[in-house]
């Protein structure tokens, strides 16, 4: 509801532009609130209202109040021409109508028509659509492109130190078996397998890394594709305009009905109740999803409790990559989140069909990056696996994520 107000007044004012008189539409926020001119209107919030009823129950209804901090302010401005604009208010101060009519018998809306500026200005607003969609698309191309670049380094250095490694691993077995060699050069030839193990993985944990962010860009770039879209607009030729006054609407714009308040007569000493969601993006806000108590009628003023509600926002953090692969005798898998989590509770590593828990230790949750989850492959022979765990995100939801992977 939001998003549909405010583009249908913001477009409106972009195309009264073409003519010699404009309409704008302008956020009040604390710091232009004193200067901002024109009609204000806040947009519409739903309200959770409680009220007691004469059997003893109560009555619960979503009524729409006016959102403060959603404030935008209407105004006017024009030369060479003359307008006539006007808005409505419903009876609870929300936004009902908008008129605003230009007087074609002005001078400078006929030369505007006539010389095709409505048509260039058509034009203009098509491109710069485009241009906002195109960048948004640039942007998460160039993300991906930089993942992709990375995770195939990764993988080309991963192929080189395994065949490094294979070479030291054949060198070694050769050398330990020469009756001729000395320990100096057994001992030489053991830490060279060492080394390049170390290296083997270190590669795979940093492939790790990489195909996880890897999936991830690739979810924005699909988003990107499907949600940026860029307007068809089409232009024709203006023709001569009939000159006549603008003539107000009357429908919609008299005065406003008020609806006769509710009475109550109630033995209770508490009549009803207005509550509000309290709404955020941060999903570690601890108040997200919750009911904000906003009046209580009482004379002691006792405050109720909050009311969990269901969480309108994204839903859980997913675990990746899925199906990584690691050596055997790499000392960790890494995995990440894909957005941070507060804590990880339980986890617990699953093998076979049907499935039991294997002894290993548990995950660990990186405490500077809340994204980077460690565990620790120190107890697991070569097979297939899956990692289960149980977190804490979001302002204290609670979470189950699993990821699969192997040992070979």
């Amino acid at each position: 509801m939001k998003f549909f107000i405010q583009t249908a007044l913001v477009t409106g004012g972009l195309l009264f532009i073409v003519g010699c008189a404009n309409i704008t539409v302008t956020k009040v926020t604390p710091k232009n609130q004193a200067k901002v001119t024109g009609i204000r209107y806040s947009l519409p919030k739903p309200f959770i209202q409680v009220t007691p009823q004469a059997d003893g129950s109560a009555s619960v209804d979503v009524v729409y109040l006016p959102d403060s901090d959603e404030t935008y302010a209407i105004d006017t401005s024009g030369w060479l021409s003359s307008s006539t604009f006007q808005v409505a208010l419903d009876s609870g101060g929300l936004l009902s109508a908008v008129e605003f009519k230009q007087n074609t018998s002005a001078v400078g809306q006929q030369l505007a028509l006539s010389s095709g500026a409505a048509t260039a200005q058509i034009y203009n607003l098509q491109a710069a659509q485009t241009a906002v969609a195109q960048a948004a698309l640039n942007t998460a191309q160039g993300s991906t492109d930089t993942a992709t670049a990375a995770r195939n380094a990764l993988q080309a250095q991963l192929g080189v130190d395994t065949k490094i490694l294979d070479k030291k691993t054949a060198d070694n077995a050769a050398i330990q078996k020469d009756p001729n060699a000395t320990q100096s050069q057994k001992d030489a030839a053991a830490k060279a397998v060492s080394d390049a193990q170390a290296a083997v993985n270190k590669d795979t944990g940093d492939l790790a890394q990489a195909e996880a962010k890897f999936e991830i860009t690739q979810q924005v770039l699909d988003r990107a594709r499907t949600t940026a879209q860029a307007s068809s607009v089409t232009a024709s030729a203006a023709s001569p305009i009939a000159t006549s006054a603008p003539t107000p609407s009357t429908s919609g714009f008299g005065p406003q009905a008020w609806a006769p308040l509710p009475l109550y007569n109630l033995p209770e000493k508490y009549g009803a109740v207005l509550f509000a969601v309290k709404e955020t993006p941060n999903d570690n806000d601890p108040r997200a999803g919750k009911l904000d108590l906003l009046a209580v009628n009482g004379p002691d003023k006792t405050q109720q409790s909050t009311f969990e509600t269901a969480f309108t926002g994204v839903g859980a953090p997913s675990l990746l990559p899925q199906n990584m692969r690691y050596p055997a005798g790499a000392k960790n898998a890494i995995f990440l989140f894909s957005r941070p989590i507060e804590s990880v509770t339980v986890t617990t590593v699953l093998t076979g069909t049907p499935e039991s828990a294997v002894n290993a230790k548990p995950a660990v949750l990186d405490s500077a990056d809340k994204t980077k989850l460690t565990q620790p492959l120190d107890n697991l022979g070569a097979g297939q696996y899956k990692l289960q765990l149980n977190f804490v995100w979001g302002g204290g939801r609670n979470g189950l994520a699993t990821v699969t992977f192997g040992v070979y």
